[in-house]
């Protein structure tokens, strides 16, 4: 038996599972069964963020910034523009889905959904 209670047998069985064989559950999976984001697989949140940027993206956006944290508050009530999504690496996938956004003054701030999104506020 090994330290961690397995004999040789198990963990060769273990540590030579094809990737493959491991089925990514689907969005619909993930949202019906609610399932949260600290039990999904890097893969499965990874699709789940990217489902939510579309699904925001498609229902559009806010035609003011809407203050939701403090030290966002000088921008509340402004027009802004969307520049780009941030993306992972610059971000922790965790903090994902959230926007790079210009002021008419030219400041850029990044933005979550809260603040930006159509559908946080008619959802």
């Amino acid at each position: 038996m090994s330290e961690y209670g397995m004999s040789k047998m198990e963990n060769n069985e273990i540590m030579n599972t094809n990737m493959e064989d491991i089925k990514m559950r689907t969005i619909k999976e993930l949202l019906d069964s609610n399932v949260s984001r600290e039990e999904m697989t890097v893969e499965e949140e990874r699709a789940f963020v990217n489902y939510w940027f579309d699904l925001y993206e498609e229902t559009g956006f806010l035609d003011k910034f809407h203050q939701v944290y403090n030290e966002t508050e000088k921008f509340n009530g402004k027009p802004f523009e969307v520049l780009s999504r941030c993306k992972e690496g610059e971000w922790d996938l965790e903090c994902l889905p959230a926007w790079n956004i210009k002021f008419n003054n030219g400041d850029i701030l990044e933005a979550y959904p809260e603040e930006i999104c159509t559908l946080e506020q008619n959802g």
